[in-house]
């Protein structure tokens, strides 16, 4: 094997070795610190800047409180935002959009506000939407985006006029079917866009990525390096996106034609969608990211023609801290050609100097993806320990949208710091007991091969990420190369293989920030995978390894291992219910008019200190079995899942004043048809649910003037963001029958029933991250009640 010259003394006074180590560490921390959001902006900040302070004060006034669409907070913050531009001098309105068609309907609402330009061409267009989820306050997701909106606005209307206009849209209702979004693809002033910047959130720090932009996407590329935005962004980002399931209000607008960029900070998931998504835990530094990108695209697109902004692709990604680089999609495939070709240069030359061989480089190829499927085994294993094997089993046979609980992501960087080291330390060993067998030379081309295999992977399924596969491979070639020059191949200069470590930082440049954007994107749980990312990066410096630990194998594995198991322990000594990691539960009221009767349900297995207000100890966590239970049962209809879930169920206090009302207020027959205007009402309803009785047959409907899809038995119609004032159904039905409405009433929320004691700090609302796909969510109000005509 080859070996790297040295003297007999202890590795802690080898400066090779330590210097090497510190260089490659310094470098690693250089490039997270040169990714970090930046510095807020204090109230005290020139007029004509974003102050993320200034920001902060609109986001406590939106998020004080959880404003689902359709409810009465809702309202509140959609009259804030309309008061609030107003004051800034920035002419706002409430636009109402009803919207019907087949069996569905409802109220579309969005704040509109333009600032108008000298000379436009095209409009610039911010977009975020101001509902909540019901289970918090939504001060990230996505009161960050309308914060940061207003404070743009004030920022612009300080300054200087810009030549274009600036259209500012607060959509309504993207957290049940981005229903402002669509509304306003259908307005006037859609037409006058160019640019659309969206706002989006999936946590609630972080850096601020843009990560979605459009087709033909060359133009909006050239103009973000020249904003001066400190962006962090990369071609392969939007081709991830499209793989997870979430979407946004952004998705919509780019399928009616517009184009821009979609911008989210997506770090600490687990305050998403719940009560510590609030003002008090938003990131300042985050905010002002979102901010200056707002800001500085808004100055540098408002004062350029933007009527034409399509060209063709680039692949594009941040090389380090403001620096983008980009080129031509096109120029990937040549690039990989020039890749492999020096790949094969590099062979050659170390077969010629005999530092390889061909058996030897099979066998450094084996040995490295042996050592870094290990690697992903031991994160395998120490996942299912912290995680839970069943747990860890659900998320990777499901998706995202199914996690079991969030326990482990609560803490999903500090976890996500220790799985690295740990990775790192479990690599290391490995290599190193390998090299005792292969040259290193041999298992430093098997790494190299470890690139090339990703580069093609990445070319045929994330052909926007090739880029750091082709670029780290090429730097690591030449340095390789370098090494390969020696004449002698079993001894190595120590000086020669340390300066080769600056053939290692452009793995490091891309590769180390794509593990702290994939530790926020897909968490902790994928670490059999996301580890991969370290031990890709180490690949390139086997060399390195080599010389770091050739006085003492173990050193820098007990080191990295012990650091990363401090950790964990840090994390495990803080796993208990806390304000800031808290204990989810789950509790919804079914009130069932007709009968008189109400029940509790809860999808948690047992009561815990807080749900055992409504259920008894001895409450069993079952599925309904009785048959005459579930048809008589008026909630049946609206889910599937509504009987094939288990739940605790107990009886609940009847509240009547919660339930809809409904009464005709017009009736007449013509030509042997009955035709009824019937008036639906409720004061707190967000949605409705109307279906026909049974046998009663609804020949034509219509909703807002606008036709409804009918025939057919037991008609429905589905109403989402139920208006306040009530609405008007117009049915036409058979006369002399007997016919009745079936109202299916939908809120949240359980101000409206007395004697609730209010959860303990350490308590938390389920969210829809945990067991998306179940029917019974925390705060769930349903009300069912007949009217018969």
């Amino acid at each position: 094997m080859a070996g790297i010259k040295g003297f007999s003394f202890p590795w802690y006074r080898d400066k090779w070795a330590l210097g090497t180590t510190f260089f490659l560490v310094l470098v690693v921390f250089l490039v997270l610190y040169m990714a970090r959001p930046p510095f807020p902006k204090p109230a005290t900040a020139p007029a004509t800047d974003f102050s993320a302070e200034r920001a902060l004060v609109y986001n406590r006034a939106l998020a004080s409180e959880p404003h689902p669409a359709g409810s009465d907070a809702n309202i509140k913050v959609q009259q804030y935002i309309v008061d609030t531009m107003n004051g800034l001098g920035i002419p706002a309105e409430h636009v109402a959009s009803p919207y019907a068609g087949g069996h569905s309907a409802g109220m579309r609402n969005m704040v509109l506000a333009r600032l108008y330009g000298t000379a436009n061409t095209k409009a610039i267009m911010f977009e975020a939407h101001y509902d909540s989820v019901p289970y918090g306050p939504g001060a990230a997701d996505d009161c960050a985006g309308i914060a940061a909106m207003i404070e743009i606005a004030r920022a612009l209307k300080a300054g200087p006029p810009l030549k274009n206009d600036v259209i500012f849209v607060f959509s309504d209702a993207e957290e049940c079917g981005m229903l402002g979004a669509k509304a306003f693809c259908e307005h006037p002033w859609f037409g006058d866009v160019g640019v659309l910047i969206g706002y989006e959130t999936r946590g609630n720090r972080g850096k601020a990525y843009m990560f979605e932009t459009g087709p033909e996407n060359g133009w909006l590329i050239r103009q973000l390096a020249k904003s001066g935005v400190h962006t962090a962004t990369s071609s392969c980002m939007a081709d991830i996106y499209y793989r997870l399931p979430f979407r946004a209000d952004f998705g919509i607008f780019k399928e009616a034609g517009l184009t821009g960029y979609n911008i989210a900070f997506v770090d600490n998931f687990a305050h998403y969608h719940t009560k510590n998504d609030n003002p008090d835990n938003l990131s300042l530094a985050s905010l002002q990211d979102h901010g200056e990108y707002g800001i500085r695209l808004a100055r540098h697109l408002g004062n350029i023609p933007i009527d034409n902004v399509r060209a063709p692709d680039l692949t594009y990604f941040t090389v380090a801290g403001p620096l983008l680089a980009y080129y031509p999609a096109t120029w990937n495939r040549p690039l990989m050609g020039i890749t492999i070709a020096l790949f094969i240069v590099v062979l050659l030359l170390g077969l010629v100097r005999r530092h390889v061989t061909i058996p030897g480089i099979l066998a450094g190829c084996l040995l490295f993806a042996v050592a870094a499927l290990l690697t992903s085994a031991v994160q395998t294993g120490l996942l299912a320990i912290l995680y839970g094997p069943s747990k860890l089993f659900t998320f990777v046979t499901r998706d995202l949208t199914s996690l079991p609980d969030i326990h482990i992501i609560q803490q999903n960087n500090l976890y996500g710091t220790a799985f690295a080291l740990i990775g790192i330390a479990t690599f290391v060993l490995i290599a190193g007991f390998f090299m005792r067998f292969v040259r290193l030379q041999h298992l430093a081309v098997g790494g190299l091969a470890a690139w090339l295999g990703m580069m093609f992977l990445l070319d045929a399924f994330l052909d926007g990420g090739t880029y750091a596969a082709q670029w780290s491979l090429l730097f690591g070639l030449l340095g390789l190369g370098l090494l390969f020059r020696v004449r002698d191949p079993h001894v190595l200069s120590p000086a020669r293989v340390a300066s080769a470590s600056l053939f290692v930082i452009p793995g490091i440049v891309l590769l180390a920030p794509a593990y702290v954007a994939v530790l926020s994107f897909v968490f902790v749980i994928a670490s059999p995978v996301s580890v991969l990312i370290p031990v890709l990066v180490l690949g390139l410096a086997i060399p390195q390894l080599a010389l770091i630990t050739r006085r003492s194998l173990l050193w820098l594995p007990a080191a990295c291992a012990g650091v990363g198991g401090f950790l964990i322990m840090v994390g495990l000594l803080n796993s208990g219910p806390s304000s800031l990691r808290p204990q989810f539960n789950c509790v919804s009221y079914r009130l069932d008019l007709d009968t008189k009767q109400a029940f509790w349900y809860s999808s948690d297995p047992a009561p815990d200190e807080w749900t055992s207000q409504f259920f008894p100890s001895d409450t069993p966590y079952a599925t309904e079995e009785s048959e005459s239970v579930r048809e008589k049962d008026p909630f049946r209809r609206i889910s599937s899942r509504i009987h094939s879930e288990p739940t605790m169920k107990a009886p609940a206090p009847v509240v009547e004043s919660l339930g809809p009302e409904a009464r005709i207020v017009s009736d007449a027959i013509e030509n042997g048809i009955r035709n009824v205007v019937v008036r639906i009402e409720s004061k707190h309803a967000e949605s409705m649910h109307v279906r026909a009785g049974e046998g009663a047959k609804v020949l034509a409907a219509s909703l807002f003037g606008k036709p409804l899809d009918a025939g057919g038995d037991r008609w429905y119609l589905s109403i989402h963001v139920f208006p306040r004032e009530g609405v008007d159904l117009s049915l036409a039905i058979e006369p002399d029958k007997p016919f009745s409405l079936q109202l299916i009433q939908f809120s949240h929320g359980f101000h409206a029933i007395p004697g609730i004691k209010p959860r303990p700090a350490h308590m938390a609302s389920e969210p829809n991250t945990i067991r998306r796909h179940k029917f019974v969510r925390d705060g769930n109000v349903h009300v069912a009640k007949t009217v018969v005509f």
